[in-house]
């Protein structure tokens, strides 16, 4: 249950451009007993966050990410 409220909370903080708090969470949720259940999740969203924030995507972004390659 803990592990679900932090990944809801990390996707919320995502969504919402939240890009600090969403790394938070991720860190949260490693330290979970469960945490390898979801580390291929957490490399994702922690690589497309730190991506954002490098570029930020535009003022109209709903929250999807458009794969440009392969």
């Amino acid at each position: 249950q803990r592990l679900r409220n932090l990944t809801i909370e990390m996707l919320a903080c995502y969504r919402s451009r939240d890009w600090e708090g969403a790394l938070a969470a991720i860190a949260r949720g490693r330290t979970s007993d469960d945490a390898h259940a979801l580390e291929l999740l957490y490399n994702l969203y922690e690589a497309r966050i730190k991506g954002f924030m490098k570029s930020p995507p535009p003022p109209d972004w709903n929250g999807a990410f458009a794969l440009l390659t392969k």
